[in-house]
């Protein structure tokens, strides 16, 4: 890294993740005029998740070794200051984004035939790794809780990840792995979401999902947690449905709610879809962020 900085001689160097910000701030002391920035992208640090080591290096090389923050949400942003310590002044909001176009533009490839499915099945999708913090367990207990009245109901289960034999042993054990598809890491994800009815995000803890921006920018109804990172984009019964956090019986009760029909889902699929052109689209966020790379380069933040 300190061979490529000296060859190319950046003005700024902007990294994302752990090991990103931890070896790019080293790296940055060996030249005194390299603006140094971290994207946060993550909201863990006070969590059982997120190691004392690594907090203590996130914090002690974010103070003394990087000029400036950008937080991907407002509860990232109130994280870093509470439990890193890291100066407000220095901390921007850029919120995570996605080309909306990319994913409203999409001709589907793959039928649910393809994977196994009938057309008349409500299908609901997770996309992320196969970690406890995720909430598979609790979308899991859901459905084994609806199963009876709602045997149309099936769940696809997108990614990989250490969790993922313990998720497939709970799902014998609850007698849903009829109802259960784990397709492990994907290319076609895209595809697969086109193919499902409803997006479903049962995160315990997130900084903010780009995830759930893509469910909702294919006009997918969005269950999510109800964690106050993810509501700063689903807002309940207008741009998606929150449950309680961890709580399989909330979850539950959302579902049925979907299932009995009792809900204007495409109201709230195209209020999501709006939101995503307004507040989570590449193209302001994009000049949002080129306009902080120029005022740091002028010294005017």
């Amino acid at each position: 890294l300190i061979g490529i900085i000296r060859e190319n001689k950046p003005q700024i160097l902007h990294a994302q993740l752990f090991f990103a910000d931890f070896f790019g701030r080293i790296a940055s002391i060996f030249f005194p005029k390299l603006i140094c920035i971290s994207t946060i992208q993550n909201a863990l640090y006070s969590t059982n998740f997120y190691s004392k080591k690594r907090k203590i290096a996130e914090s002690l090389t974010g103070k003394f070794f990087c000029d400036y923050f950008i937080a991907v949400s407002e509860f990232t942003r109130d994280s870093i200051i509470k439990d890193l310590g890291f100066n407000k002044a220095k901390i921007g909001l850029i919120y995570n984004y996605i080309d909306v176009n990319d994913f409203s533009s999409l001709n589907n490839r793959l039928t649910r035939k393809d994977i196994g499915l009938n057309d008349n099945d409500k299908v609901f999708i997770i996309v992320s790794r196969l970690v406890s913090w995720k909430g598979h367990k609790i979308a899991m207990e859901a459905l084994s809780l609806i199963k009876e009245n709602f045997p149309e109901a099936k769940l696809l289960i997108i990614g990989s990840g250490p969790e993922e034999e313990s998720l497939k042993s709970l799902a014998l054990s609850l007698k849903i792995n009829n109802l259960v598809k784990f397709l492990g890491q994907r290319e076609d994800v895209k595809d697969l979401l086109a193919l499902s009815d409803v997006f479903l995000f049962p995160s315990l803890c997130e900084g903010f999902s780009l995830a759930v921006l893509e469910g909702m920018a294919m006009k997918k109804l969005c269950i999510v947690s109800d964690i106050d990172q993810l509501k700063e984009a689903v807002k309940n019964n207008v741009t998606g449905l929150l449950f309680k956090a961890g709580d399989s019986d909330s979850l539950k009760v959302v579902l049925s709610k979907y299932l009995k029909g009792d809900l204007q889902v495409s109201k709230i699929t195209d209020e999501a879809f709006k939101m995503t052109l307004t507040k989570f689209d590449k193209g302001p966020n994009a000049k949002l962020l080129e306009d902080l790379y120029i005022k740091l380069v002028k010294k005017e933040v």
